[in-house]
């Protein structure tokens, strides 16, 4: 029946069941992010200097390159262009530049040792045969380059030293003496020097400071006295 006039507007409204009511529900829009031209630069770039470091510190990984320079590069996510730039370097002179920074990473770690450089006299052959076969990491440190380098070295060459009879006996307790700093000895040359962990951590850069970091990395109470009869004899010439 129709209402009409001033009784439709006290007619109730006609209820409709809830489920007529309900509306299917929707599907989460789609929600497209535009990445800024820079920032797409940025991780095109970033994965390019990731192949050139690992082809510039890597030994293993330049000699595949040598031999197929596309093998080499075919886990590292490169565009074309980037692909061929890589591939068309010269193998030599890839080799050459990476020579030029395993001599700088020397330099830096002959002033941490300069004493243990004296009494093991094939520490700089050790060094290079084990950069060839465990290359170096970028890794965020506040330390320099010489003492974060003598760090990451130094189990092994440790090691090495232990069992080396050409080498003085004192030398692998001489080498973590002077990777922690613990004595004076070579610090003239500045941050690289090993008189950087003392003052770094505020500790006193003499003998007793480098004993007890010594001998708790190298295992023993006498890595002091041991070091610096060493030195004396060895840096005295």
């Amino acid at each position: 029946m129709k209402v009409r006039g001033e009784d439709a507007r006290h007619a109730r409204p006609r209820r409709s069941s809830s489920r007529s009511q309900a509306s299917p529900p929707k599907a989460p829009a789609t929600v497209l992010v535009r990445t800024p031209r820079r920032c797409q630069t940025a991780i095109v770039l970033a994965a390019y200097q990731e192949a050139l470091v690992a082809l510039s510190t890597d030994a293993a990984l330049r000699r595949r390159f040598k031999a197929d320079p596309k093998a080499a590069l075919a886990d590292y996510e490169l565009s074309p262009s980037e692909r061929a730039m890589l591939a068309g370097l010269e193998p030599a002179r890839l080799e050459h530049y990476a020579q030029g920074l395993i001599e700088k990473r020397w330099r830096n770690l002959a002033r941490v040792w300069p004493c243990s450089l004296q009494v093991a006299r094939n520490l700089e052959r050790r060094y290079r045969r084990l950069v060839d076969r465990e290359p170096p990491q970028a890794m965020d440190t506040p330390l320099p380059p010489g003492p974060a380098e003598a760090l990451r070295v130094l189990p092994r060459l440790r090691h090495a030293l232990e069992r080396d009879a050409g080498s003085a006996p004192y030398a692998a307790e001489l080498l973590c003496f002077e990777t922690f700093g613990g004595s004076d000895i070579g610090s003239s040359s500045g941050d690289s020097g090993g008189g950087f962990f003392p003052s770094f951590f505020g500790g006193d850069s003499g003998g007793d400071s480098g004993s007890s970091s010594c001998g708790s990395s190298c295992g023993g109470s006498s890595c002091g006295s041991s070091c610096g009869g060493g030195c004396g004899g060895g840096c005295g010439s």
